[in-house]
């Protein structure tokens, strides 16, 4: 009898998974369409918020601007006003020293 010679087989390989960090797994070609449609509609959506953002502050900066020029002109009727009341406190002091019936009689005269 004839014995049958075996092949002898040489051990399965091990992987070492863990050590090997550059792997990447396979992503479907679908999948990263996907994610990609995903990518480049979102930079249009940021694309127009930045827009968005941007015409808001400049509505804001016109606004402020408003605000300022608004808070100028009170400023200066107010002191204009005050300009007003100084002169007209003035014309008192000055009419002081006349007797009562001169202050009536320009009182009385006068363009107020």
């Amino acid at each position: 009898m004839d014995k049958r010679r075996r092949n002898e087989r040489s051990p399965s390989p091990t992987y070492k998974l863990d050590g090997n960090d550059d792997y990447e797994p396979y992503i479907p070609i679908s999948q990263r369409r996907r994610e990609k449609l995903a990518k480049y509609s979102s930079l249009g959506a940021n694309a127009q918020r930045q827009k968005a953002k941007r015409l808001q502050e400049e509505r804001d900066e016109r606004q402020d601007t408003l605000k300022e020029e608004e808070h100028l002109r009170e400023k200066t009727r107010k002191e204009r006003t005050l300009l007003i009341e100084a002169q007209e406190v003035q014309r008192r002091k000055a009419t002081e020293g006349l007797s009562r019936w001169d202050l009536l009689w320009r009182l009385s005269n006068s363009p107020l």
